[in-house]
C-alpha cells in the first residue's frame, strides 16, 4: 500500500491501524449502546411522567368537579336557610297578629265578666226586691208571680222577662 505522499506504510502498521479503528468501532458501539440504553431508560422515565401528568391531570378534573359540587349545594344551602329565615319571619308575624287578637278578646270576655257581674247584681236586687212583702208587684211589674224563689235556676230564660 502506498501512504499520502507516495510512501508504502508496512503491514504492521495497518493491521495497528485496522486494530485501532477497530477498538474505536467498539468504543463508539458500547458508547451507542449505552446511549441507546439511557434512551431508553429516559423513553421509559418520559412515559412514566407522561402518565403521572395525565394522572394528575384527571384528579384536577374531578377535584374541580367536586369544587363545582360542593359549591351548588352550598348555593342550595344557602337558599334553603333563606326561604326557613324567611317562614320563621312569617311565622313571627302571624303569631304577634294572634297574640294582638288574644288581648282583644281578653278585652271583649273583661267586658262580658263586667256585664255579668252587673247583672247578677240586678237580678240578686230584683229578687230581694220582688220578696218584699206586699211590694212584689210595685217593683217588678213584669215578673210573674210564684216565680221568685225560682229565678236563679232559671236566670237564662225568656219566659222571665216577659210581662205577665
Amino acid at each position: 500500500m502506498v501512504g499520502l505522499g507516495g510512501e508504502r506504510f508496512p503491514q504492521h502498521r495497518l493491521r495497528c491501524a485496522a486494530g485501532q479503528i477497530a477498538r474505536a468501532a467498539g468504543t463508539v458501539t458500547k458508547a451507542a449502546d449505552e446511549a441507546g440504553d439511557r434512551g431508553v431508560v429516559v423513553a421509559s422515565a418520559s412515559e412514566e411522567a407522561s402518565t403521572n401528568v395525565q394522572t394528575v391531570a384527571s384528579a384536577a378534573e374531578e377535584l374541580t368537579a367536586s369544587i363545582n359540587e360542593i359549591s351548588r349545594q352550598l348555593q342550595q344551602s344557602a337558599q334553603i336557610a333563606q326561604q326557613a329565615v324567611e317562614g320563621a319571619n312569617r311565622s313571627s308575624s302571624i303569631i304577634a297578629d294572634l297574640a294582638q287578637g288574644v288581648q282583644e278578646i281578653g278585652k271583649v270576655v273583661e267586658l262580658i265578666d263586667g256585664v255579668a257581674s252587673q247583672t247578677n247584681l240586678l237580678a240578686l236586687n230584683a229578687t230581694i226586691e220582688a220578696a218584699r212583702p206586699g211590694k212584689q208587684r210595685k217593683a217588678l211589674p213584669w215578673w210573674p208571680r210564684g216565680e221568685v224563689s225560682g229565678y236563679p235556676d232559671r236566670q237564662g230564660h225568656r219566659r222571665y222577662c216577659a210581662a205577665d
